[in-house]
């Protein structure tokens, strides 16, 4: 097929972050257009899959912008010369944007030679709804099929450290996570796998809610009075981020108003 070929695309995600569309191609959410130098090891490696090669799609343009000088220092000047030089040389490989998909053949990670905690599981948000509504159904599962004994499960909602307070940590790597007080002013019990808080939280999870959160931002609470679940899983260091946490709140809130 000769000449120009529009074709408008739609889709439940959008974003102005190259490397956020590369990591939902590789995690199969769907079709992406991605610059070809981003994504030429995950091509290498057959974690994505170039579609409609015979199609050339318009050209990226790439920009360096600088401070207006006459006096350059010698490092920004000979950074240009690179890009310029480079592009120039190479520009069909690296400029061009590619149509990709993830790789449905792609293999899951190895099964871990080690279990500690939850260190080397791997699953998905929508497995872990179901974990949820295990929990919330003491222990069945959707078929009624009893996955755990309902006494277990009270167990694990049952506080089992008396009189001290869980959810608050002094971080030692700033980094990877800032200090955490998810029920500031309370104190919060700890039963077998769940923080659970003692007084409920404002147009949101009952006491007695069972809760936890992993290092990525990923967050999930289950209460049973109110019979309503919810996990939301971002992506981002450090590990209970202020503005994280706010959206954790907001996200929450909107589940119980829409309840």
């Amino acid at each position: 097929m000769d000449g120009k070929h529009e074709i408008i695309a739609t889709g439940n995600f959008r974003t102005n972050s190259i490397e956020a569309l590369r990591m939902a191609a590789l995690a199969g959410h769907g079709i992406a257009l991605l610059p070809a130098v981003i994504i030429a090891d995950d091509l290498r490696a057959g974690n994505l899959v170039h579609l409609l090669p015979q199609f050339r799609m318009a050209e990226t343009v790439i920009q360096a912008v600088y401070p207006s000088s006459r006096l350059l220092p010698a490092k920004t000047r000979t950074f240009i010369d690179f890009l310029v030089g480079r592009l120039g040389q190479d520009r069909d490989r690296i400029a061009r944007p590619l149509i990709v998909i993830g790789n449905a053949g792609r293999t899951q990670p190895q099964p871990p030679k080690a279990f500690n905690g939850g260190g080397g599981l791997y699953s998905t948000a929508n497995d872990y709804v179901r974990f949820m509504q295990m929990i919330l159904r003491r222990g069945q599962g959707p078929k009624k099929e009893q996955i755990l004994q309902a006494k277990t499960v009270d167990m694990m909602a049952t506080n089992q450290i008396g009189s001290l307070s869980a959810g608050k940590l002094k971080t030692a790597r700033p980094e990877i996570s800032s200090d955490v007080d998810f029920h500031p002013g309370i104190r919060d019990g700890w039963g077998l796998g769940f923080l659970i808080n003692s007084k409920r939280y404002d147009g949101a999870r009952s006491a007695g809610s069972l809760a936890w959160a992993g290092i990525w931002n990923t967050y999930f609470w289950i209460d049973p009075r109110k019979g309503v679940a919810g996990v939301i899983m971002m992506q981002f260091l450090p590990f209970a981020d202020k503005d994280g946490v706010a959206v954790l709140g907001d996200f929450e809130r909107a589940v119980y108003a829409a309840t």
